[in-house]
C-alpha cells in the first residue's frame, strides 16, 4: 500500500494536461485494485458479489489533481462484516492520503431506486465505470439504468433542465464573467455533461461521435466542442495544481499564473489572450447545449417555441434586416438552423447594407441586448462592424469590471433602456425621444479600450465607423462627442473639487447645451452600471448627480452666488449667527440645508464640550459616513486617516474643511476592510492617539502586511501622475495625485506634507476603477501659496515616495 501511495503521490506532481488527468485515473485504478486484491484472495466467492464503480469525473476517466473521488460500492449477498471490510480497506487509506472521497453503498436495485429520487445521482450513473470486482453486478446495474431511462425521456430531461436552470440562476447565464466557474458556470464542464446526459436520455447516444452519426452535430462542430472541453479541462487541472486543492473558480488573481503555466506570455497581454480563448471555449459549449435543448424541446413541446425559424431564406438585405428587426422588437430567439445558416455564410456588402443602416435604430428597441448577443453568436456583427471583433472576450483587469469588454458594451446599451423608467427627467431633456446617437455611442464608447487615451482614440475611430451606419453632419458630431467625453463627468466628479466654479464652468463649456449634458450623463450612468456594483457606489452617484445639477444650472444661466446667499440666509433662521456665518463657502455650496444644520449642531456640541474631538456616524449602503470636529493642527489629516486604516476601514472619500475658529470639520466615507471593523473602537483609538498614548506610525507598520493584502488582486504596472495647479485657486496651491489604489497612500502623502511644514486646507479623495485621486489644497505655515520651487520639491518627494510604496 505504501508503494501504491507513493506512486499515486508521484502522479499528482506530474504535468497539467488532459493526458495527466487520464493517467491519474489509470494509477488510481491500479492503486485501489491493489488494496482489494488481498481481500479477494482471502474470500474468493466475494469476487462475484461486490464491485467498485467509479462515478463522476473519475468514472469518465478524468481525475483532476484536486477533484473529489466519487465511488459506488455495489454488492449482492455479502454479510455486513465482509462488506464493511471491503469499504474500509479502500476508504481509510484514501482519507489518510487526504483525498475527498464521496461514496454510496447499494445493491443494483437500491441504486436505481435512489437514482429516481435524486437527479444528481442519476446523472452520476451515466458516467459509471467498473474499476474492479463483479462484472455481472455492474452489467445488472447498466441494464437497469437503460430500463429506467426508457419511457421516461421527457420527465428526466425536464429534471435535468430544471437543475441546469437553478445552477445558472446562481452563477449567471453569460459566459463573459471575469471570474468564471470552470465546472458549474455557463459553458463549463457541467454544461458538457448536460449535453452528453441529455443526448443519452432522449436519443440513446453515448458520446459525441454518436451526435455526428445521427446528424445532431457536424464533424467540424464535434471538433470544436472536443477542443473546447479539452482546453477547459487543462485549465482546471492547472488551477487545481496551482492552488494545491480543489478550486473551480478562476479568480482574477490566479489568471496570470495559470496563463503562464499554460504557455502564454508572462504579461498582461498573455493573460488577456488566455482569458479570451477560455471565453470562446465556454461559448462553444454553451451554444452546443442550447442547440440540443432546442432540438429536444421541439420534439417534446412543438407548439411552445416562439423562435424566429429557418424556412427558405432569401439571401437579400431585406431578409437579414428583418431577422434582427423582429428579434430586437419582439424578443424572439433565433432557432438553431437559422443561427447555423447565418454563422456559416459570408454576406456581400450589398446584402449587409440594409441591416447596417437599420442597426442604430434597432439599438433603441426593447430587446436590443438579445439582438446584440445573437449578432455576436452568428458573427454577423463582425461583418457589419469588423472593428468589434478584437473586443470579443477582451478582459479588463481592474477591481470593478465584472464582464469582458464586448459584454460590458452590450450591457451599457441595456442599462440605457433601464434608465428610461428610472430617470425620465433626463430623457425629457433629449430631443426626439430615444436618440440613436446615444445608443450607438454607448455600444462603441470603449472601442479603443486598452490603448493610451482610449477615449480620444475611440472618438477618432468612431468618426470613421459611424458614417457607414448613416450618421453625418450634427448626428455624427454628437456620436463622436459622446465617445470622446464619456469619461468627462465621472472623472470630474471623482477627481475635482465641485465647489470650484472653474471646474463646473469647464464642463459646461465642453457640453454647451442641457440636452447634450443629459445625453452624456445617461451614458455615464449606463457605463457605470454595466461595469459592476463597485463602479457605482452611492457616494459616487451623489457626486455625479451633484455635478450634473451644477452644470445644468449654469447652462440654464442661473447664478450660483444668490443660491449660496439664500442658503446661508435659510441657515441663519435655524442656527445661531456665529455658527451659520462660520461655514466656509465651499462647505456651504457642497451640502444641502439639512446636512449643514447637522454639521453646525455638531460643531456647537463640540464647542460646549471638553472633548478632544467629536464624531457623528451615519450608516450608508456600502459602509459609513462620519463627520469629525476637532481643533485643526499640522498632521491632523494624517492622524485621522491613519487611525481609520488601523481600525480596519478603507477611505473611499475624504473632504476636509477648516473653519475660521481654527476647527477642522471633516467628512469621511469609509468601508470596512473586514466584517469585525468597528467605528466605536476607532473612536477609542483616536482618543489614545490624540493623548499620545499610541504611536500611530508604529501601529500601522504592524498592520501594514495584512492591510496591503486587501489591495488590488492583480498589480499591473500603472504610472502615477502628479500635477501642481497654481491657477485654479487664489489662496491655495492645488496638488493633484493620480495613482494605483493602495490602502496607505493618503496617510503616507499627508505625513510627507506635514513634514514639509505645509498645511492642508482642503482635501478631496476618491477612486475610479483601480486608480485613486488625491486633490489637496496646500498652504505654507504663513498662509501663503507654495512657491514654484517649493511645489516642485514636494512633487519630486511624493514621486519618489510612490515608487518606494510600489516597490
Amino acid at each position: 500500500m505504501k508503494k501504491g501511495g507513493r506512486l499515486f503521490k508521484e502522479v499528482l506532481t506530474e504535468g497539467h494536461s488532459e493526458k495527466g488527468s487520464r493517467e491519474r485515473c489509470f494509477y488510481f485504478d491500479k492503486f485501489v485494485r491493489g488494496l482489494w486484491e488481498p481481500l479477494f484472495r482471502e474470500n474468493p466467492e466475494s469476487r462475484e458479489r461486490v464491485a467498485l464503480v467509479a462515478l463522476g469525473g473519475y468514472g469518465e476517466g478524468y481525475l483532476c489533481a484536486g477533484s473529489d473521488v466519487d465511488l459506488l460500492f455495489l454488492h449482492a449477498g455479502l454479510s455486513e462484516g465482509t462488506l464493511a471490510s471491503f469499504v474500509e480497506r479502500l476508504i481509510y487509506p484514501l482519507w489518510d492520503y487526504h483525498f475527498e472521497v464521496s461514496y454510496r453503498i447499494f445493491t443494483p436495485e437500491e441504486a436505481l431506486r435512489f437514482a429516481l429520487e435524486e437527479p444528481t445521482f442519476l446523472t452520476a450513473l451515466f458516467s459509471a465505470r467498473l474499476v474492479y470486482g463483479s462484472e455481472a453486478l455492474f452489467a445488472e446495474l447498466l441494464r437497469g439504468l437503460r430500463k429506467l431511462v426508457s419511457g421516461r425521456a421527457k420527465e428526466l430531461y425536464l429534471r435535468l433542465k430544471k437543475y441546469r436552470e437553478a445552477r445558472l440562476a446562481r452563477l449567471g447565464e453569460e459566459v463573459y464573467f471575469l471570474e468564471p466557474h470552470l465546472k458549474e458556470g455557463p459553458g463549463g464542464l457541467r454544461d458538457f455533461q448536460f449535453l452528453i446526459w441529455a443526448g443519452r436520455i432522449v436519443f440513446g447516444l453515448e458520446g459525441l461521435e454518436d451526435f455526428v452519426r445521427t446528424g445532431l452535430l457536424t464533424p467540424e462542430e464535434e471538433r470544436e466542442i472536443s477542443g473546447a472541453v479539452s482546453f477547459i479541462r487543462r485549465v482546471r487541472e492547472t488551477l487545481h495544481r496551482f492552488c494545491e486543492r480543489k478550486e473551480d473558480r478562476l479568480f482574477m488573481e490566479y489568471q496570470p499564473e495559470i496563463a503562464r503555466r499554460l504557455g502564454y506570455p508572462p504579461d498582461r497581454r498573455g493573460t488577456e489572450t488566455f482569458m479570451t480563448e477560455l471565453f470562446r471555449a465556454f461559448s462553444t459549449l454553451k451554444e452546443a447545449v442550447e442547440d440540443l435543448m432546442e432540438t429536444v424541446e421541439e420534439l417534446f413541446f412543438p407548439e411552445a417555441s416562439p423562435k424566429i425559424r429557418f424556412e427558405v431564406p432569401s439571401p437579400t438585405g431585406a431578409f437579414l434586416r428583418r431577422i434582427f428587426e423582429i428579434q430586437a422588437h419582439e424578443g424572439r430567439p433565433l432557432d438553431r438552423h437559422l443561427k447555423k445558416y447565418l454563422r456559416g455564410r459570408f454576406f456581400c456588402p450589398e446584402e449587409l447594407e440594409e441591416l447596417r443602416k437599420a442597426f442604430p435604430s434597432l439599438l433603441t428597441e426593447p430587446y436590443s441586448l438579445l439582438m446584440l448577443r445573437s449578432l455576436r453568436t452568428t458573427e454577423v456583427l463582425y461583418q457589419i462592424l469588423p472593428e468589434f471583433r478584437p473586443l470579443q472576450g477582451k478582459v479588463q483587469y481592474d477591481l470593478y469590471h465584472l464582464y469582458a469588454l464586448d459584454e460590458h458594451l452590450f450591457l451599457t446599451v441595456e442599462a440605457l433602456h433601464r434608465l428610461r423608467s428610472e430617470r425620465p427627467d433626463l430623457w425629457k431633456e433629449l430631443p426626439g425621444g430615444l436618440p440613436k446617437e446615444l445608443f450607438f455611442a454607448a455600444l462603441l464608447h470603449d472601442v479603443a479600450k486598452g490603448q493610451p487615451g482610449h477615449a480620444e482614440v475611440g472618438a477618432q475611430r468612431v468618426r470613421e465607423i459611424a458614417p457607414r451606419f448613416g450618421f453625418s453632419g450634427q448626428a455624427l458630431e454628437e456620436v463622436v462627442f459622446l465617445v470622446r467625453h464619456h469619461l468627462l463627468l465621472m472623472d470630474t466628479a471623482l477627481r475635482r473639487d465641485l465647489e470650484e466654479e472653474k471646474v463646473v464652468e469647464e464642463v459646461a463649456l465642453k457640453v454647451k447645451t442641457p440636452s447634450r449634458l443629459a445625453s452624456l450623463y445617461l451614458l455615464t450612468l449606463a457605463d457605470a452600471r454595466a461595469t459592476g456594483p463597485r463602479a457605482f457606489t452611492s457616494w459616487k452617484a451623489e457626486l455625479l448627480e451633484d455635478l450634473y445639477q451644477k452644470v445644468r444650472k449654469l447652462l440654464q444661466a442661473r447664478k450660483g452666488t444668490p443660491d449660496l446667499a439664500q442658503k446661508r440666509k435659510a441657515l441663519l433662521k435655524e442656527i445661531s449667527p456665529l455658527l451659520a456665518e462660520s461655514v466656509p463657502l465651499p462647505q456651504l455650496e457642497h451640502y444641502d440645508l439639512p446636512t449643514l444644520k447637522r454639521i453646525c449642531l455638531l460643531v456647537k456640541s463640540f464647542l460646549s464640550s471638553e472633548r478632544a474631538f467629536l464624531a457623528e456616524i451615519s450608516p450608508r449602503p456600502e459602509g459609513y459616513s462620519l463627520f469629525v470636529v476637532c481643533p485643526d493642527r499640522p498632521g491632523l489629516l494624517a492622524d485621522l486617516c491613519g487611525s481609520l486604516l488601523a481600525a480596519g476601514f478603507r477611505l473611499r472619500r475624504v473632504r476636509a474643511f477648516t473653519w475660521p475658529q481654527g476647527l477642522a470639520v471633516d467628512e469621511f466615507v469609509v468601508e470596512p476592510f473586514w466584517p469585525g471593523a468597528n467605528l466605536e473602537e476607532w473612536k477609542g483609538l483616536l482618543a489614545r492617539i490624540f493623548d499620545q498614548e499610541v504611536d500611530l506610525a508604529s501601529l500601522l507598520s504592524h498592520k501594514s502586511e495584512s492591510i496591503w493584502k486587501l489591495g488590488p488582486k492583480i498589480k499591473w504596472e500603472s504610472p502615477s501622475e502628479i500635477q501642481i495647479d497654481q491657477e485654479s485657486s487664489p489662496f491655495y496651491t492645488i496638488l493633484e495625485i493620480y495613482t494605483a489604489e493602495a490602502p496607505f497612500l493618503l496617510y503616507e502623502i499627508a505625513t510627507t506634507i506635514t513634514h514639509h511644514g505645509l498645511t492642508i486646507g482642503k482635501a478631496l479623495v476618491s477612486e475610479k476603477e483601480d486608480r485613486a485621486a488625491f486633490i489637496l489644497y496646500l498652504q505654507t505655515k504663513e498662509g501663503e501659496k507654495l512657491s514654484a520651487q517649493e511645489a516642485e520639491e514636494l512633487r519630486q518627494k511624493i514621486q519618489n515616495q510612490l515608487k518606494e510604496v510600489r516597490s
